[in-house]
């Protein structure tokens, strides 16, 4: 059966606001677009396919695209650095140009941290943000991953991540 579309692509961007700036294929189809339309529609002016299957809004904070295209939401340090700069981490000081003393903990802040579910596979090693390429530091846990929004997880369960990840430096 052929599948008639009943929503035009001036409404797909802010449909995928209301879902909470990143929607699933499987949420905008449930809304009456057709695969051809989010194939032909899905890198427009104001959003962007993330990954399969995957759309977010351009105006998302370059730290949440990049954890979704590695495949899960901020996490640990990264969200709480997020929350904390209201969407724009990057623009806190460069860990390059920390002291030589702080430079486990540069290091830490210079990697991003995603939660991912225990059933994830194909995790990059590393990610692009800002121009550079950082490590990636996985959270495996499918309820922490659920926790939150899209964009990252709670601050509680980011502060109980930093908290463990703290533990675990040498």
């Amino acid at each position: 059966m052929l599948r008639t579309m009943t929503r035009g692509p001036h409404l797909l961007d802010a449909d995928i606001r209301a879902l909470g700036g990143i929607a699933s294929a499987g949420e905008l189809l449930d809304l009456g677009y057709t695969r051809d339309a989010l194939r032909l529609w899905g890198d427009g002016r104001l959003s962007r396919r993330l990954r399969r299957g995957w759309y977010g809004l351009r105006d998302l904070p370059e730290e949440v695209v990049a954890a979704w295209v590695a495949g899960g939401s901020l996490a640990c340090i990264s969200a709480l650095e997020m929350v904390a700069l209201r969407g724009r981490p990057g623009d806190a000081e460069s860990p390059a140009d920390a002291d030589a003393d702080a430079d486990a903990d540069a290091a830490e802040r210079a990697a991003l941290h995603i939660c991912v579910p225990t059933t994830a596979a194909r995790i990059p090693r590393t990610a692009a943000i800002y121009g550079r390429t950082v490590p990636i530091i996985v959270h495996w846990s499918t309820a922490d991953f659920h926790a939150g929004t899209r964009a990252s997880v709670t601050s509680t369960t980011a502060e109980r991540q930093a908290w463990r990840c703290e533990r675990r430096a040498p």
